[in-house]
């Protein structure tokens, strides 16, 4: 082998040699032996200049190394986020947040947040430009086009099912195919509503776009209870209360610090990078189960969660007993006679349409039969004879939609309500009970937009 004291005789060898360990920046050893199997020393005494060389090449060695660790575990990670998030969509996982805070209504739909709904059902969600799960809207409405403005709670905004098929879309499609103008249905139902809500966002969005009949849907199995606040037990939304025989709006809800908090800039922010990616939405919802991680919930029956559902609301399947039961209803009629009053002064058409619930739509009458002899329930449309009687000698169409569902599931031995992933029979609408709600939907409404 030869050694470094015999290159160095030949200046031209050493200068190219010192010249390569530099650029290597390779530190000084007692020997380094390359592929060829040459041993070079370069630890030579008579080189003070290549020992100071190696002295100064150690610690920037160090930190390139430290850089490239650094630079390739930083590589590695920004690799696993982009796997994980195409695998994420690509596996229809997303939980966006599709709320945000509103100073009038407590909460409304977030514009253009769009994602995967699984929870009950399985459909693409995507919110308009405007808040609404509806398709893109003006509000200039169009020239010689006939609107309908429907107002609702989270059987409306419809996102257990694919948005063609939701209420509001079958009844546009089923008014086109009879109308000599075109037509419009805008959805504005917002999870979570009760009536108060539902008259509060005709006041302060919907008539923006001219509409010229208004349907406000009252599903019966909660709306009742959103509409008090003795019953609800979510205070973070606006109430009517009664107050020396008046309707006054309460919105303590705005200093509520829960509303602040969602309602900072920093939450918004947070919520805008959150819903850009299906990961950081599987973080956040991994973190708040575990934070809040609980033994699984007992597996129960549609049969059995209809049961439960009942028993949670009897006031509206038979006279109430309590007085806050009966106080609800008041605040209901009273707000329902607000919104009638709203249309009188725009002059335009108010129509009322009560929702079906589980019970009614179950198509097994020995079940629904069972249910009712339990809670010595006598008439299970209760709330519609009620309402009906209420609408009586004032200018509103009343459109009972729970009969005609309940002999529609009779007849087709079909689930109206409820999906595969959540239980058939109990739930939301599936695309079989928009349909058919939209069915009934369409003679009342179309003959009142044919009115001069």
């Amino acid at each position: 082998m030869k050694s470094l004291n015999t290159l160095r005789h030949n200046a031209s060898a050493c200068f190219l040699l010192r010249s390569l360990l530099e650029q290597l920046a390779l530190p000084c050893v007692p020997a380094w032996t390359i592929s060829q199997g040459i041993s070079l020393r370069l630890l030579v005494p008579n080189d003070a200049h290549c020992l100071e060389r190696c002295s100064m090449n150690k610690p920037r060695s160090r930190k390139r190394r430290f850089a490239f660790v650094l630079l390739a575990m930083s590589f590695s990670m920004v690799l696993f986020a982009l796997v994980a998030e195409i695998g994420l969509r690509l596996a229809h996982i997303s939980s966006p947040g599709y709320y945000q805070p509103d100073p009038f209504l407590a909460s409304t739909l977030r514009p253009g947040t769009r994602g995967w709904w699984t929870k009950e059902g399985h459909a693409w969600v995507q919110i308009n430009s405007r808040g609404m799960h509806d398709v893109e809207r003006t509000v200039a409405k169009p020239l010689g086009t006939l609107r309908v403005a429907v107002l609702g709670d989270s059987y409306i905004e419809a996102m257990q099912v694919a948005l063609h098929d939701n209420l509001c879309q079958q009844l546009e499609h089923r008014l086109n195919q009879s109308s000599s103008a075109p037509v419009e249905v805008l959805n504005f139902g917002v999870s979570g509503y009760g009536t108060a809500q539902q008259y509060l966002k005709l006041e302060h969005e919907a008539w923006k776009y001219d509409p010229d009949v208004v349907v406000l849907c009252l599903y019966p199995g909660n709306d009742l209870r959103n509409n008090s606040r003795d019953l609800e037990p979510e205070k973070m939304r606006p109430f009517f209360t009664m107050q020396n025989g008046e309707l006054t709006l309460e919105n303590s809800f705005q200093s509520m610090e829960s509303y602040l908090v969602a309602d900072s800039q920093y939450e918004k922010w947070k919520a805008a990078i959150v819903n850009r990616s299906a990961l950081l939405q599987f973080l956040k919802k991994l973190k708040a189960s575990l934070s809040g991680l609980q033994p699984p919930a007992e597996q129960t029956s549609p049969v059995d969660q209809i049961r439960h559902a009942v028993e949670d609301s009897l006031y509206v399947y038979r006279e109430p007993v309590e007085e806050s039961q009966q106080q609800a209803w008041t605040i209901t009629e009273e707000i329902l006679s607000k919104f009638v009053s709203s249309c009188e002064q725009k002059d335009v058409p108010a129509v009322i349409a009560v929702l079906s619930t589980s019970l009614q739509a179950y198509p097994d009458e020995q079940v629904r039969q069972q249910i009712c002899d339990e809670f010595n329930i006598d008439n299970q449309f209760y709330a519609v004879d009620r309402l009906k009687s209420w609408a009586e000698n004032r200018p509103v169409s009343l459109v009972d939609l729970a009969a005609p569902l309940q002999q529609y599931a009779n007849a087709n031995n079909v689930f109206l309500h409820g999906f595969e992933n959540s239980g058939l029979g109990y739930g939301h609408w599936n695309e079989h009970g928009h349909l058919e709600a939209a069915n009934v939907l369409a003679k009342p409404i179309g003959d009142l937009l044919k009115q001069p």
